[in-house]
């Protein structure tokens, strides 16, 4: 593996590491990760295996269940209705997570629909509680106060707006998860401009976020420009300068 690319991972597996256990030492963030679980993880244990019953009480999850099963019988993107026009990134961890259940499935000739299903369900509370966590986290670092977090990330989790991608399976979890990654990434890179580590790996939560849906990458566009315009001001050359050299 290249230098700078090992060094890239490590800041982000020593970021990561580091957010989780700060986050999870404060007792808001606990509570709100309660509340969470307590809202959403019974989800996951709705077991409904007739395809039909599950498209007609919404047209998006089960085709979502759909494309995840083609996904991991065929091995592409394509052979999926949704996983052919957007959720690449929200495919491939769930791909990534599935695949061994599927293949002992395949391999031993278990049944595995309500496995599966159970799966993708609790993969999404768990991506879920991951952005709760980390708009929590993201939060508190702006303003060092753990009622104002706690009060954000409920609003958040219980907003109408997101509380949908909760409880329905959707990729935009996982693109908001990575949109707010990239935040604490240009927080990190606001101390430390033109540290490469940290913009690369800015830039690489921005990519996946893009790859969960179209909607990310427009978002992703000022992030983007406010890393640009910190790196302009710490190397003293003007954003003109810095844009066309």
């Amino acid at each position: 593996m290249p230098l700078y690319l090992e060094r890239t991972c490590a800041y982000m597996r020593r970021r990561l590491a580091e957010g989780i256990r700060g986050t999870l030492a404060q007792p808001a963030a606990m509570l709100l990760a309660l509340i969470f679980t307590l809202l959403y993880l019974p989800q996951a244990f709705i077991l409904i295996e007739d395809m039909g019953l599950i498209s007609a009480f919404e047209v998006d999850p089960g085709s979502h269940i759909h494309a995840m099963r083609d996904v991991l019988a065929h091995y592409s993107m394509h052979a999926g209705y949704h996983s052919k026009y957007y959720g690449w990134t929200y495919f491939f961890i769930q791909y990534v997570l599935l695949s061994p259940l599927y293949q002992f499935s395949q391999a031993f000739g278990v049944p595995d629909e309500t496995a599966i299903y159970f799966g993708i369900r609790l993969i999404l509370f768990v991506i879920g509680l991951a952005s709760t966590l980390a708009f929590y986290a993201l939060v508190h670092r702006l303003f060092n106060r753990q009622t104002l977090s706690l009060a954000a990330g409920a609003m958040y989790a219980l907003s109408p707006v997101t509380a949908k991608f909760f409880y329905f399976i959707h990729p935009e979890t996982t693109g908001i998860l990575f949109i707010f990654l990239s935040l604490h990434a240009l927080l990190d890179f606001r101390r430390n401009p033109g540290d490469g580590v940290i913009y690369t790996a800015g830039v690489f939560a921005l990519v996946l976020a893009s790859l969960s849906k179209q909607i990310y990458f427009l978002l992703a566009l000022p992030v983007m420009w406010v890393f640009f315009l910190h790196f302009a001001e710490s190397s003293g050359r003007g954003i003109l300068k810095t844009l066309f050299q």
